[in-house]
């Protein structure tokens, strides 16, 4: 079990792995013993920035605690309150059936955390919700607003890091697979078929059959992918020649 707990580490650190597709079984039992967890620090990330430090001296733990006080009171009011509505069970409900369905992978924090961006606006919301319920309607419009006009402050730093980072990510595509995709294009025999492992700007504008080694277009592959290279290779090799 040592080595099995290693050798899940130490994938982790390569593949991104969701734990309902695993084929073996014990890998499987290993990976779902995690899940606490793995949730536990998925919710962390989501109702944290992502750990950010906001402005520094300390705003991230600001942060982080406005952000949980608000989600753990809607999701307390949405359940429990006198006032909890269709509207208000059906967030809590979807937000946790994303934590259940996909967001467990064993890295779950690669890629700055892309697999998690979908479901910033979940929690947002019920942040949103915990705080507009916290404090009372009898109080002015500009109260009811300063702990969301407090959050919106500190998530800006975020968000500006947030929109770097992606604009550097599409340059890295842009100068990288786009590029080498134009390259195919222009080189490479009409008949050429491109083993690759990302099958999106190199295969669009490569404009030739891909045999993709991850398999999320070609059949087959996935599997032997997940195993490791030795087993790859092995499942290239049965491949027919054409």
């Amino acid at each position: 079990m040592a080595d099995l707990a290693r050798n899940l580490r130490a994938a982790s650190l390569r593949h991104v792995r969701v734990a309902w597709g695993e084929q073996r079984p014990d890998v499987r039992a290993a990976l779902f013993a995690r899940l606490p967890w793995v949730f536990g620090q998925i919710t962390r990330a989501l109702l944290s920035d992502f750990r950010s430090p906001a402005y520094g001296l300390g705003s991230g733990v600001l942060l982080e605690a406005l952000l949980w006080i608000g989600a753990g009171w809607g999701v307390a009011t949405s359940l429990f309150g006198r006032r909890r509505d269709l509207a208000g069970v059906t967030l809590v409900l979807v937000f946790l059936g994303g934590l259940l369905t996909g967001l467990i992978p064993i890295d779950f924090d690669s890629h700055y955390h892309r697999y998690q961006i979908p479901y910033v606006p979940l929690a947002m919301a019920l942040v949103v919700a915990g705080w507009w319920r916290l404090v009372p309607s009898r109080r002015p419009i500009h109260l009811r607003l300063l702990p969301l006009a407090l959050l919106g402050a500190l998530l800006l730093p975020g968000t500006l890091r947030a929109m770097s980072r992606a604009a550097g990510n599409a340059a890295n595509i842009h100068d990288q697979q786009a590029a080498m995709g134009r390259w195919i294009d222009a080189h490479l025999p009409r008949e050429a078929v491109v083993g690759l492992n990302d099958a999106g700007a190199i295969a669009y504008y490569g404009n030739r059959r891909v045999v993709d080694l991850v398999g999320l277009v070609t059949n087959g592959s996935a599997l032997p992918n997940r195993a490791g290279p030795g087993s790859l290779f092995e499942w290239l090799a049965t491949l027919p020649p054409g």
